[in-house]
């Protein structure tokens, strides 16, 4: 949106008016949502139809735009652009986990393979996507032993200071 927002602005003045009254409504909207303290089911659902509906709009008032009716939102129902939301989602998870390494980089592969038939007229697709992310970083801990004749006991040391002076 703000791409096509930015086209108008630069084409003049009518057509940055027209740009700034459709940004303002679309602020205004997003306030009334706020407002209504909706799910956040709810409002993801509100937001992918709004986006699909801004989409079909900008086809319809750029002729061009859009050389093909598929689009990532819509790509096998919906399934690829839920699939990288789940894998940002984990990978923003793994950012907030205090047990990684914060400055590890973290990486989400969307593949999406598509293999026409003979004739070319009919298209197989498959969506996958994946995340690398920071492993857990190690801790260490010392157990102390007592063996005897009905087996072994363990018991974890409570304190790392008490840990080092056995090493």
């Amino acid at each position: 949106m703000s791409e096509v927002l930015a086209e108008w602005r630069q084409k003049g003045d009518e057509s940055k008016a027209v740009a700034d009254a459709l940004e303002a409504e679309f602020f205004a909207f997003l306030a009334k949502l706020k407002e209504a303290e909706l799910s956040p089911e709810l409002l993801k659902a509100l937001f992918v139809t709004f986006n699909q509906g801004l989409h079909d709009y900008e086809r319809n008032l750029i002729p061009g735009i859009y050389p093909h009716s598929v689009q990532l939102h819509t790509l096998a129902r919906g399934t690829a652009a839920a699939a990288f939301e789940r894998e940002f989602s984990r990978v923003m998870d793994n950012i907030g986990d205090e047990a990684t390494d914060a400055k590890k980089e973290r990486k989400i592969t969307l593949t999406i393979a598509i293999k026409p038939n003979g004739d070319r007229n009919v298209a197989d697709v498959k969506v996958a996507a994946k995340s690398s992310l920071a492993p857990q970083e190690e801790t260490r801990s010392i157990l102390l032993l007592d063996v005897t004749a009905e087996g072994v006991n363990a018991r974890e040391r409570s304190s790392v200071s008490d840990q080092k002076t056995l090493l």
